[in-house]
């Protein structure tokens, strides 16, 4: 900080918006483990449904699907899935910096006050890092792009290991 005195520490929206994911994951675990097991394979089947933003979901079906697991297997699960979605719709909002900020902190002060563990506990993460999210929530930067050409990279090693004389080029 003492040559670039005006910098911010931002957060990557990936990487705090995946607590907001996990906790859905959890608590779909959770209730998976108390189905039968006809129940249990449908159910492990949905699990994209749940962590995928439902604007990215494509047909009426998966829609369908996605409201019948929410309404006929757990609240909390319900409640997670709503509080993740709300986040997401926090980042990817082309409302004002101010306007954003306001509405991670309302996000984090409710959750706070629920009764879901997961969500108290992924809120108090939250809180440690408030200042970087609520930086991020300003900028449109993320390093995505980056970490997939790494994990091109370590893919690309791990699956050539012992081969013999492999040459190594990366074409960028």
């Amino acid at each position: 900080m003492t040559y670039f005195r005006k910098a911010k520490i931002v957060e990557d929206h990936f990487h705090f918006a995946r607590y907001a994911c996990n906790v859905v994951n959890e608590i779909r675990i959770e209730v998976q483990k108390n189905l039968p097991d006809k129940e249990r394979k449908y159910f492990k089947h949905s699990r994209k449904l749940l962590l995928c933003h439902k604007n990215k979901l494509k047909t009426e079906v998966q829609l369908d699907e996605l409201e019948y697991i929410l309404i006929n297997y757990s609240e909390n699960l319900h409640i997670a899935y709503r509080e993740k979605e709300e986040l997401l719709d926090i980042i990817h909002s082309k409302e004002a910096d101010d306007i954003r900020k306001q509405q991670f902190s309302e996000w984090i002060k409710r959750n706070l006050e629920s009764n879901i563990p997961q969500l108290r506990d992924c809120d108090k993460t939250y809180q440690h890092w408030a200042i970087e999210i609520k930086n991020s929530l300003e900028v449109s930067y993320s390093n995505g792009s980056i970490e997939g050409f790494n994990n091109k990279i370590k893919t690309l090693k791990r699956v050539t290991f012992g081969t013999h004389k492999f040459i190594f080029v990366l074409y960028f």
